[in-house]
């Protein structure tokens, strides 16, 4: 190779004349071998553009797989959000189908209508069929804890469980009818029917009973648990549900005869056909989990409290304008003064309607706070709410009978001993659940951070609430109360009660602000 200037001759790999110094083209020096230096600045440029393409390469897979990730939870949440709102539905149509059942059962004038044997049928019905549709839900509240997500066939299924529940209550109604002619009238024999009207009601109750096991089966029957939380819950859990669920159609075959028997006054037939079927299904599943004791785990999802809370408030709201649907204005359009005679009907029918709402209005703020505070539930606290919830819904027949005849002494210690048991139910429900169990030395169903003060507090209040209606009815008995008073009195004691446990404890929550080891003065303990 020569210099392009001089034409002296080059060594090979140089980039300047060494004749002349002038820079060689770059062309030429490339074609030179490169030296051992030139090759290995060459690989360990190679090998850190590999490097940092590798590692871009890398980092938009990891990005990729962690989009796929994200998508993925979204659409399970959306899935979870949207077998959510199911649950939601088929509480709000459960728990109007036990409560607007309530409604045909006509608010006595006086207590001996109350006797009556029309009242006793339609109130025992109710009690009866009340039963029958909140084990419906208590068995569809439990599969549904590891059922998070739903396809078609689970919605119509889930669609043909509610409208038979619904069909419940209001077959038992059509049948209380031909109960109620056959009880006044025992000579006459039954009709075509009422024979129909008691397939509707076995129908429509077997009917919702069997749609518990076939949802719980056919979620169990699809491919990859598609339809549970994470994984498909254990053998053991699946064939106890399996039986428990079972158990619900075939007690039919001996709650229908009770039944029958009690609306025929053969109450001993009846009540002991309840009581020994409820006894041996009791002793099965009691020896089925001690002997499943150690595969058996039944505390999965006792923690989610929201849907106990929302079917209690939807009770709650539900049974609040049961009194109002008792108010007809039927009047005759021939008279002219139809709106005097409406206002005179109904007058006392609005006073009950008020009456009642306020009442109501504490118990579900009471309710509110109360299962704000526990963490999880068992069978006995739903056992407890489920009494409680029964109560409120009754709650308008007192509270008629105590409006209507408000100086009568008997209708005020009557209402008044019924506020005493709700009440009672409702401090029995925090008993239960914030006793202190003696291995642990923890609260059985209370949230572990609960600040003792605010615990206290709330206790000291629900156990005034049941002694406020004892002093009532105690003062029913001398004095006639009328329904202005009762409530403004007991407002004024609650509330009272409220403020002096409220500044109490704050008083003692300021003395501990100011010195973290004081003396709590005599005064402020013993409050």
């Amino acid at each position: 190779m020569q210099c392009p200037n001089c034409k002296a001759k080059l060594h090979s790999g140089g980039k300047f004349c060494s004749n002349c110094a002038a820079p060689l083209p770059e062309a030429l020096a490339s074609t030179e071998k490169p030296t051992l230096l030139t090759r290995w600045k060459q690989h360990r440029m190679n090998t850190q553009h590999n490097h940092e393409t590798h590692t871009e390469t890398a980092g938009e897979a990891h990005a990729a797989m962690h989009k796929a990730e994200r998508l993925a939870e979204k659409e399970q949440e959306e899935r979870e959000e949207e077998n959510e709102r199911l649950m939601i539905f088929s509480d709000g149509v459960i728990a109007f189908a036990l409560t607007i059942a309530a409604v045909s059962i006509k608010i006595p004038k006086n207590l001996e209508e109350l006797n009556t044997v029309v009242f006793g049928i339609r109130l025992f019905s109710y009690l009866l069929s009340f039963i029958f549709v909140y084990n419906l839900w208590r068995e569809h509240h439990s599969i549904f804890h590891h059922i998070k997500r739903n396809d078609g066939w689970l919605i119509t299924l889930n669609s043909l469980y509610l409208a038979l529940v619904v069909l419940i209550p209001v077959s038992l109604n059509i049948m209380d009818v031909g109960l109620i002619d056959i009880a006044l009238h025992p000579e006459v024999a039954l009709s075509s029917s009422n024979i129909y009207s008691f397939l509707l009601f076995l129908g429509s109750l077997l009917g919702a009973s069997i749609m518990l096991p076939l949802m719980w089966r056919y979620a169990q029957s699809k491919q990859s648990n598609t339809l549970f939380e994470d994984t498909q819950p254990e053998k053991a859990f699946l064939v106890y549900t399996n039986w428990r669920l079972s158990a619900i159609p075939i007690s039919l075959l001996f709650y229908i005869p009770a039944y029958i028997m009690l609306a025929l006054n053969y109450w001993e037939i009846g009540v002991g056909i309840v009581v020994g079927y409820t006894v041996i299904r009791w002793l099965f599943f009691s020896f089925y989990r001690r002997r499943l004791q150690e595969n058996l785990d039944l505390s999965i999802g006792n923690e989610d409290m929201t849907r106990i809370q929302l079917f209690s408030d939807a009770i709650v709201g539900i049974a609040i304008t049961i009194v109002a649907a008792q108010i007809d204005p039927s009047f005759n359009f021939e008279d002219h003064n139809a709106v005097a005679t409406v206002l005179t009907e109904s007058w006392s029918l609005l006073g009950t309607y008020v009456f009642s709402f306020v009442l109501m209005g504490v118990y579900w703020l009471l309710h509110y706070h109360l299962f704000r505070l526990i963490k999880r539930y068992d069978s006995v606290l739903l056992g407890l709410n489920f009494v409680f919830l029964l109560l409120i819904i009754l709650m308008f027949i007192p509270a008629r009978l105590y409006t209507s005849h408000m100086s009568s002494h008997v209708y005020a210690l009557l209402f008044s001993c019924w506020q005493v048991i709700t009440a009672g139910v409702l401090w029995a429900i925090w008993q239960y659940a914030s006793y202190k169990t003696a291995r642990s030395h923890e609260y059985r169903l209370l949230k572990r951070n609960i600040p003792s003060k605010r615990r206290k507090r709330f206790a000291r209040i629900l156990l005034i609430n049941p002694l406020i209606f004892v002093g009532l009815a105690l003062a029913s008995i001398f004095l006639p109360i009328p329904t202005t008073a009762y409530i403004v009195i007991y407002l004024a004691l609650l509330g009272s009660t409220w403020t002096i446990s409220h500044w109490s404890t704050k008083k003692i929550e300021d003395l501990f602000e100011q010195d973290p080891d004081p003396k709590v003065p005599a005064e402020v303990a013993t409050v």
